[in-house]
C-alpha cells in the first residue's frame, strides 16, 4: 500500500511549480506521507497526486477513494435536494457506487444509475444545485475522488472535505 511520495516522484509526475516548491519547502529531499502532504500542500495538490499515482494504489485504497467521493457528494447533496426535493437520481447514484464497491451490484447497474445522475446534473437550473448533482454523478464514475471533491468544494467551501481525506490517509498509514 503506497502511502508516501518524494521529490523525485513529483518531478516524474510533472507537478506544478508552486505545489512542488511548497512540498520541497516543507519536506526538503525527504519522502513525506500523504497526510503530511495534505498538511503542507492542501487538498487540491493531494487529490491531484492521488489521481496521478492511481495505478500504484491498492484495491483497498481505490475503494476508500470511491467511498470518499461518495462522502464528498453526500456532503453537498442537500443543495440539490433543496431545489429538487423529488429528484432522487443523484442520491441513488451515490448509493449505487457504495453498493458497487461492496460488490452488491454489477457495472451495468452502476452505469444505468450514473447516467440518470448525469441527466439530473444537466437538468439542474442553479449553479449550486448543478454542482451538487455533478458531485453525485462523479462519485458514481470511475476516477471519482478528485472530481467529486472539486465539484463539492465548488458547491460549498469548507474544511469538511479536507478532514474526510485526512481520515482516509491516516487510516492507510496506520495499516502500513
Amino acid at each position: 500500500m503506497k502511502t508516501t511520495i518524494n521529490k523525485q516522484e513529483l518531478i516524474e509526475l510533472d507537478a506544478c511549480k508552486s505545489g512542488f516548491e511548497t512540498f520541497v519547502g516543507a519536506h526538503c529531499d525527504n519522502a513525506a506521507s500523504f497526510s503530511e502532504c495534505l498538511k503542507s500542500n492542501g487538498i487540491d495538490d493531494v487529490l491531484w497526486m492521488l489521481s496521478k499515482i492511481n495505478n500504484e494504489l491498492s484495491e483497498v485504497q481505490h475503494n476508500d477513494l470511491h467511498l470518499l467521493a461518495c462522502d464528498y457528494a453526500e456532503s453537498v447533496l442537500h443543495l440539490f435536494e433543496n431545489d429538487y426535493p423529488k429528484d432522487k437520481r443523484p442520491r441513488l447514484a451515490i448509493q449505487a457506487k457504495r453498493d458497487f464497491v461492496a460488490g452488491m451490484i454489477t457495472p451495468e447497474e452502476l452505469d444505468a444509475v450514473r447516467a440518470a445522475a448525469w441527466a439530473a446534473a444537466w437538468a439542474a437550473a442553479g449553479d449550486v444545485a448543478r454542482a451538487a448533482a455533478w458531485a453525485a454523478a462523479w462519485a458514481a464514475a470511475g476516477d471519482a475522488a478528485r472530481d467529486a471533491a472539486g465539484y463539492a468544494a465548488w458547491a460549498v467551501a469548507g474544511d469538511a472535505q479536507t478532514e474526510m481525506l485526512m481520515a482516509v490517509l491516516l487510516k492507510w498509514e496506520e495499516k502500513r
